[in-house]
């Protein structure tokens, strides 16, 4: 069936406008269609969209909609917001997460999205219900319209046939979408299409995992601000009396490497298996685990617990950095000490955000980073880095997006303090004293 001859024929027969409820995924996919059915329909778009499991792209994509409906200042067009409930997803895909795009989950996708637009649409009085998905060329319009007929069995309104595609629909989306600087994403919202996208675009969710590994000592630590680091960190030790060591987020090992040259036994956690992989490679009789520490906690105790390059910061949530805390302070020795440092809020905010470029060579290898960073409203740092590395004869091109923390001073210390743990020292990191507008905030604590 020609399902574009099929809509036109529908309209054909309205004797006036009536009433239609759009399911939509996205103002781009959005903005052709409005425009071909504005003139024949009061149109309610309708945002229900539970395989966005990230919430951040799911609001930002309602965002964008409700962006877009205001600048067309239409006044047959209104948006309506449905449940936001990622299990239901979830649930759906249940046994089909191996699924190729475009095979049964997919089907399974439309059907629940179409089915509650369905079920809306009976629910509040309109004639018509249909969704934008045919409007993607990547999206399986046959499939859309054969759920939407046999949904027009089960519910009073009409599906209204649609190949959105159609006429140049995909290519007038796009004109659309630069015409009003719409935000068009590049993967359809589920979890799986974003790790298939990331997979071909060769990004990474994290610094610490992939390829990158390989580099990660060139280009984090080989410079005057690691030496002088571990020498602070050993100094402390030593006036501490300190024989036992934990280094969470252990990454390569390279403290480890210094700690046991020092005659300190050390022992190593991560949650990047690539990591955990590379340190025991190149610290063969240190004992690696890939643990979270937020979950679990190993077997042994220990004098002292390191979380060295803003470990706490990668848990996003309070809950996670109270879980962090509170596991470390379980293996701690009696009096024993925690070591760490975090991200400054407030030096944060002081000293800005900029776009950064840095080049680092090593021999026969060069590495180029290129970095962009944002603070958001719940002071988490979106990050987003492009590696440019030059190794002999290979180029590799990284791209790598990441979230982290960044904490209010006084809200750390009051974790610290109800997880019974006594404030040594505050200090802005690798200096000797505090300016409380430094980014890079040092803290040691002792059990208590």
């Amino acid at each position: 069936m020609n399902y574009d001859l099929e809509m036109e024929r529908q309209i054909q027969n309205l004797s006036e406008k009536k009433s239609l409820l759009l399911h939509a995924c996205c103002a781009p996919c959005s903005s052709a269609v409005l425009e071909r059915l504005t003139d024949y329909f009061d149109i309610t778009i309708f945002y229900y969209n539970p395989n966005i499991t990230d919430k951040k792209e799911y609001q930002k994509r309602l965002s964008e909609i409700k962006t877009f409906v205001q600048k067309l200042q239409k006044n047959n067009i209104k948006v309506l917001d449905g449940r936001y409930n990622p299990q239901e997803f979830f649930d759906m895909s249940k046994g089909l997460e191996e699924e190729k795009e475009r095979g049964k989950r997919c089907y399974k996708c439309y059907e629940l999205r179409l089915r509650e637009t369905a079920q809306v649409a009976q629910k509040l009085n309109f004639d018509y219900f249909t969704t934008t998905l045919s409007i993607s060329p990547y999206k399986n319009s046959n499939w859309l319209n054969e759920i939407g007929e046999n949904l027009n069995f089960e519910y009073k309104p009409t599906y209204l046939y649609a190949d959105f595609k159609k006429k140049n629909g995909y290519k007038r989306s796009i004109e659309l979408s630069k015409e009003f600087g719409l935000y068009r994403q590049d993967y359809c919202g589920c979890i799986y299409s974003k790790l298939k996208r990331d997979k071909e675009n060769n990004i990474q969710t994290s610094s610490f995992q992939g390829k990158l590994v390989n580099y990660y000592d060139i280009f984090f630590l080989k410079n005057s601000n690691f030496k002088k680091e571990i020498n602070i960190l050993l100094k402390f030790l030593e006036e501490n009396n300190i024989k036992t060591i934990l280094d969470v987020g252990c990454g390569t090992g390279e403290h480890d490497k210094y700690l046991k040259e020092n005659n300190l036994k050390t022992e190593g956690i991560d949650i990047s298996p690539d990591m955990i992989e590379y340190a025991k490679r190149k610290n063969k009789d240190i004992f690696y685990e890939c643990l979270d520490i937020t979950k679990n906690i190993p077997q042994n105790n220990y004098d002292c617990v390191i979380a060295l390059s803003h470990v706490i910061d990668y848990q996003l949530t309070e809950e996670k950095a109270k879980a962090m805390i509170k596991n470390i302070y379980q293996v701690l020795n009696k009096d024993g000490f925690f070591y760490f440092n975090f991200y400054n809020l407030k030096g944060i905010i002081h000293h800005g955000l900029s776009y950064q470029e840095k080049t680092i060579t090593d021999k026969e290898i060069t590495i180029k980073r290129k970095s962009n960073a944002t603070l958001n409203s719940k002071n988490i740092l979106d990050l987003e880095y492009f590696y440019y590395i030059q190794d002999k004869n290979k180029n590799i091109n990284i791209n790598i997006k990441e979230q982290i923390s960044c904490f209010k001073m006084e809200n750390i210390i009051e974790l610290l303090e109800k997880h019974n743990f006594k404030i040594i020292n505050i200090f802005s990191y690798l200096k000797d004293n505090l300016d409380e507008n430094d980014w890079n905030i040092g803290i040691i604590c002792q059990k208590k």
